[in-house]
């Protein structure tokens, strides 16, 4: 089991996140501020833990940093394609099985009775 993490521990998780994507991305942080209509010294408090953004930032900095709300809260990349992995089999397998079940329906109605 996983020991829950404390608010500082939480805003410098996501904050390091913000950081890692940004950079990977080739922005600076005047350049993503701007993209946000944020301030660059915001965006330097997120990115040292100092402030935790809003779930209305926080959705801001997925669409700009093309990824995953989620991806700000794991602890390493590999964490991140791991959950991205199963949700995409979860929705994968559900959407099969709806499929399925339309078809095994549609049988049964095109079946003559006797």
């Amino acid at each position: 089991m996983t020991k829950q993490k404390t608010k500082e521990e939480l805003a410098r998780l996501v904050g390091f996140n913000i950081k890692r994507l940004r950079q990977r991305k080739g922005l600076s942080q005047e350049e993503m501020a701007e993209m946000l209509s944020l301030s660059k010294n915001y965006i330097s408090l997120l990115e040292n833990g100092i402030k935790f953004p809003s779930a209305d930032t926080l959705s801001k900095l997925s669409s700009v940093l093309d990824t995953e709300c989620s991806v700000f809260f794991v602890d390493s990349a590999s964490d991140a394609k791991n959950i991205s992995s199963r949700i995409t089999y979860l929705i994968e397998d559900s959407v099969r099985r709806e499929i399925e079940s339309l078809i095994g329906d549609r049988e049964k109605e095109e079946k003559p009775t006797r």
